[in-house]
C-alpha cells in the first residue's frame, strides 16, 4: 500500500512541475487589490493587449525589468495596450516605494502571499520576473515575450 501511495505522489508531483499555462488559454476572471486598496478585475481589460508582469520589490532582476517596462509603457500606452504589474510583496510600504522609485505608471496590483495564491496559481507562475502576454480577446499568446512579439500583438489589437 505504501508503494502505491509513493507512486501516486510522485506522479502528481511530476504533473504539477510540468504544468504550464498553454497558448490559447483564456485570461482568468479574478480580482486583486491595487495600491489604493481598490479591487480590480483583470478580465476587465479584455479588449486591449495585456502584458501581466509578476514581480517583487526584493527581486533585483524584477527591478531592472520594471524600469524597462515603464519606458515601454510610456511609448505604447495610447495603443490599446495595458501592463498589469502584480507584486508578490507582503510589505505594502516596500511595494509602494518600488512603484515610485521605478516610475511605474501602469496598473499595479498585489498578491501578497506567493505563487500558490489566486492568479499565480491559476497562471502557473513559478518564478519572478515573469511576464505573460494576452491578446485583445484575452487569449494567452506567450510567456516572457520579447519586444517584437509584444509590438505585433499591440498592432493587431489596434485594428
Amino acid at each position: 500500500m505504501k508503494i502505491y501511495i509513493l507512486i501516486i505522489s510522485l506522479m502528481v508531483s511530476a504533473l504539477s512541475v510540468n504544468a504550464q499555462l498553454k497558448v490559447g488559454e483564456m485570461l482568468p476572471d479574478i480580482n486583486l487589490m491595487n495600491e489604493k486598496n481598490i479591487e480590480i478585475n483583470i478580465a476587465s481589460f479584455k479588449g486591449k493587449t495585456i502584458l501581466i508582469d509578476f514581480w517583487a520589490s526584493s527581486c533585483g532582476a524584477c527591478r531592472i525589468s520594471n524600469r524597462k517596462l515603464a519606458n515601454f509603457y510610456k511609448l505604447n500606452q495610447d495603443k490599446n495596450f495595458v501592463i498589469i504589474g502584480i507584486s508578490l510583496d507582503r510589505d505594502k510600504q516596500k511595494w509602494l516605494a518600488a512603484i515610485d522609485k521605478d516610475k511605474m505608471t501602469y496598473i499595479q496590483l498585489n498578491q501578497p502571499k506567493d505563487f500558490k495564491e489566486k492568479l499565480g496559481k491559476l497562471l502557473k507562475i513559478r518564478e519572478i520576473p515573469t511576464t505573460l502576454l494576452f491578446n485583445s480577446n484575452g487569449v494567452f499568446i506567450a510567456k516572457n515575450p520579447r519586444g517584437k512579439l509584444i509590438n505585433n500583438e499591440i498592432a493587431k489589437g489596434m485594428l
